[in-house]
């Protein structure tokens, strides 16, 4: 199907949603048909989790806006990396404001653990910075607020009837699927999520039958291929029956990169570029720009950032297969607003708070927040901001000077 008819498909399914307030699976008589045809789908069967890190917060965000406007009976979610998270906690049964209020509420850093006195141990012995039993510790805890304290730990096959695919990558097999409905179906759900997420380098890999695991991102951080030609399906799918979530952004531009840039691009994205072009019309794109992959010391401004790019980048996504709803389009662009005007903040938080610093160190502490001449400081401004929002900058410029007085 070219990309115009796939962008009517969503236009048309999104509108009978909203008008039958629910969502039509495929029908038992289509799944039963000896022919295995594709059933016909108001509404897509999967969502692909593209891996990111900690930024796959963003997921939240953009979940909570496509359910808001119809797109929430997903039977499948397939998930590589930090998406693997989201992929088995939504087949769990968790809403994406569940998600959302949870993980804003969690100190990702509970995430990792070691000291720093053993890193450099770690690194060569090991393979890692840190372990990541926060993570599997975490993962249990919300798959038994969610689906009951018995087993403590869940496998796989108890996340159904809603199916799970985690994405991993092994030291031997290569590709590494961990199936509610299919292979390794009786896995510890945290296992699976835990070497899905061991980020080469960062996290210690875990290990299965003697050989180390290590994040699906390798092989398949956008797993669209995954899902379309390495599972099993029952009846079978069709080439545009999923939604996709990406983190990144749509990079036509050439951009200076060192030679280490280029080959890491190679290494963890591969083929994605291509799949995204490919399947465009299929995928909410979301810039979490400047937030980094293990950037797990995130501030609440920082978290809701996430949320907020989650938000716009499926508002876009709606808003280009249905330019004709403006309450859509309307939501696009006031979500656009708070994102960049987020976006601003963060960017500029660290340069300002350093010059800041600098210039207490030189004027004393009052003269953090009453001197608003320093050279350092406005050439900060105004390299980061336009006139219109010199304002905020000195309100926030006081708000420095007021942190250092108090503590």
């Amino acid at each position: 199907m070219d990309q115009q008819n796939a962008a009517v498909e969503i236009r048309g399914a999104s509108s009978s949603v909203s008008e039958k307030n629910g969502i039509a699976e495929g029908t038992a008589e289509s799944a039963g048909q000896s022919n295995k045809s594709p059933p016909k789908r108001e509404q897509p069967n999967a969502l692909i989790l593209k891996g990111g890190g900690v930024k796959v917060l963003a997921f939240a965000g953009a979940l909570s806006v496509l359910e808001r406007f119809g797109f929430k009976s997903f039977h499948t979610f397939v998930g590589t990396s930090a998406g693997s998270l989201f992929a088995v906690l939504l087949a769990a049964g968790y809403s994406a404001d569940e998600l959302k209020h949870r993980l804003k509420k969690t100190d990702l850093r509970t995430f990792r653990s070691g000291g720093w006195l053993t890193v450099p141990w770690r690194l060569l012995a090991k393979g890692g910075l840190y372990y990541s039993t926060g993570l599997h510790t975490t993962i249990n805890e919300l798959l038994n607020l969610k689906l009951g304290p018995q087993p403590l730990a869940k496998q796989m096959r108890d996340l159904k009837p809603k199916r799970a695919v985690v994405v991993a990558c092994h030291s031997r097999l290569g590709r590494l699927v961990y199936d509610s409905k299919g292979d390794r179906d009786d896995a510890d759900v945290a296992h699976a999520v835990r070497v899905s997420c061991s980020i080469p380098g960062y996290f210690v890999p875990a290990e299965e039958q003697g050989y180390r695991v290590y994040d699906g991102g390798i092989l398949y951080n956008f797993p669209i291929d995954v899902y379309l030609h390495h599972i099993e399906h029952d009846p079978p799918v069709t080439q545009d029956d999923f939604i996709a979530l990406y983190i990144g952004r749509r990079d036509t531009q050439l951009r200076f990169r060192t030679w280490i840039g280029d080959l890491l691009d190679i290494i963890f994205n591969r083929d994605d570029y291509l799949l995204l072009d490919k399947h465009a019309v299929r995928t909410v794109v979301i810039d979490t720009r400047p937030i980094r992959t293990t950037d797990f010391n995130l501030s609440d401004e920082e978290k809701d950032f996430l949320v907020a790019a989650g938000e716009f980048g499926a508002l876009e996504f709606l808003a280009s297969a249905r330019p004709q709803e403006q309450e859509i389009v309307r939501r696009r662009d006031v979500a656009q607003l708070k994102v960049n005007s987020l976006r601003k903040n963060i960017e500029i938080g660290p340069t300002l708070d350093a010059r800041a610093l600098d210039h207490c160190d030189d004027t004393g502490v009052a003269g953090c927040a009453s001197n608003w001449h320093c050279a350092a400081i406005w050439a900060a401004i105004h390299r980061h901001l336009d006139s219109s929002k010199l304002t905020a900058a000195q309100e926030y410029l006081h708000r420095i000077g007021e942190r250092r007085r108090s503590g």
